[in-house]
């Protein structure tokens, strides 16, 4: 048995919101760049916005932005703090951090962003505490850890429980080119979690893509590959290949690589889905394990 990935509390992560989590955010702010797609700089605690105090503010390309936490369900008292300082500090963007978003206020969002010039972002983080251990036939044991996660500890180990075909593929692609990071996507429902639909019968399904791995590219910008080892005994296996085919072909441009791998012949074979023979492959295909033992494959 494995401990349970499960999401907990903001509060139990960061306990005093403007103590804990404005200051981590103040030093992390590369995190919520990545989020939105800023690129914040020269942050700083408790600016003065009149008679009030700024969680944060900071510069975004000669713009100024302000940030409001608030680790709680949103209410009125707070979005009236992230309008009022926006007006005193004369700033452009505005950033509302909220543990739980009321609808009410999530389309109020959207009128300002559709009235005013400025920006408005309204942000919900997600807090996960990751399982370190497994127990199997009653004895406990620490799962294996692995370098290179974008989720990591102090030490930048990654626990995580894999199959050796799962392992195998971690290993290759760490020793590729340009390789700098990877992530293993969750497999539960939420904003950390890359999901993608497929049709299987007349019902809808959510497949979630085993890994993305990250690599930089010699001009310095960052490419992403998703590579999905997959069960070719399950009886859903070809309508998820073919869903991930789907968005291979809508997606293409924006990811490097999409993979599909599955153990076939006693060895690792990749289908690339980036292909357009190969998607043509798996359109009419009746099965999955066909595919991994035709003329499309080749080895991993």
């Amino acid at each position: 048995m494995i401990e349970k990935i499960s999401r907990i509390p903001l509060r139990e992560v960061w306990k005093h919101e403007a103590l804990d989590f404005t200051k981590w955010l103040e030093e992390n702010i590369d995190v919520l760049n990545g989020a939105l797609g800023l690129e914040l700089v020269n942050v700083e605690r408790e600016q003065s916005a009149g008679a009030f105090s700024v969680d944060l503010v900071a510069e975004e390309n000669d713009r100024i932005a302000i940030i409001e936490n608030q680790l709680e369900r949103s209410d009125h008292d707070h979005m009236g703090k992230v309008i009022t300082y926006l007006t005193m500090m004369d700033a452009k963007i505005a950033i509302w951090i909220v543990a739980e978003p009321r609808a009410e206020h999530v389309k109020a969002i959207s009128w300002l962003n559709e009235s005013s010039s400025a920006s408005f972002y309204l942000v919900k983080p997600e807090a996960k505490f990751e399982p370190t251990k497994t127990r199997l036939n009653g004895v406990e044991a620490v799962l294996p850890t692995y370098k290179s996660h974008l989720l990591c500890d102090d030490q930048g180990s990654y626990p995580s429980e894999m199959n050796t075909w799962e392992v195998k593929v971690v290993e290759s692609e760490m020793k590729r080119e340009g390789f700098s990071f990877w992530y293993r996507n969750p497999q539960q429902p939420g904003q950390s979690s890359l999901g993608i639909a497929y049709l299987s019968g007349e019902q809808y399904g959510i497949v979630r893509p085993d890994f993305i791995f990250f690599a930089t590219q010699k001009d310095g910008t960052v490419m992403a590959d998703i590579i999905d080892p997959h069960s070719l005994h399950l009886a859903d296996a070809l309508p998820k290949l073919q869903g991930l085919a789907l968005f291979a072909e809508t997606h293409a441009k924006v990811y490097r690589r999409i993979e599909s791998v599955a153990e076939a012949m006693g060895k690792l074979r990749v289908l690339d889905l980036t292909n357009e023979d190969v998607r043509k492959g798996i359109a009419d295909a009746k099965d999955a394990e066909s595919l991994f033992a035709g003329s499309l494959v080749r080895d991993y």
